[in-house]
């Protein structure tokens, strides 16, 4: 399976040191120039790590490659979709909703953060999620206590 990973979910599995389980879901890991550029910008958290990691991962585009255009939406979420369409893709990995939406009015599956811990526990990856989910859910990124117990639950794990 070929996923196509945005910038949020790359920090949000570098935050709770889980970004090796992506290699292990999936066949591939691609990410557009874009994306790279973001999450390894000097002044950023995780960007020595996220460089590293994602250094064999990038993919060079120069056309839109059919996707209906959103410009509200960031570059590097723009250009995730369309290198999804190039690459025909199984996974977009994005967490922004507003992008979600927009990636699934052009037929894009997408899958988030909390969905690839819970995909990695189904895959007995991993035996847990919720040291994970703990450490994001008390680092600076905004994840909702609702849904990281939601995805506790399907998992069968203690809720917090």
């Amino acid at each position: 399976m070929v996923l196509i990973a945005d910038s949020s979910p790359l920090i949000a599995l570098a935050t709770c040191d889980a970004l090796y389980l992506l290699d292990l879901i999936y066949e591939e890991v691609k990410i557009p120039l874009e994306v790279y550029k973001e999450v390894t910008q000097e002044n950023k958290k995780y960007s020595l790590e996220l460089e590293e990691y994602l250094k064999d991962k990038i993919v060079i585009l120069n056309d839109n490659y059919g996707v209906i255009l959103d410009f509200s939406l960031e570059i590097g979420e723009i250009k995730s979709m369309m290198l999804y369409n190039k690459l025909h893709a199984d996974y977009l990995l994005i967490d922004d909703k507003r992008a979600r939406k927009i990636a699934e009015l052009n037929n894009i599956k997408t899958i988030g953060t909390l969905g690839v811990l819970y995909e990695a526990k189904e895959k007995k990856t991993i035996d847990f999620i919720r040291p994970f989910i703990i450490e994001l859910y008390n680092s600076d990124i905004y994840i909702s206590k609702s849904v990281c117990n939601y995805v506790l639950k399907l998992a069968g794990e203690e809720l917090i």
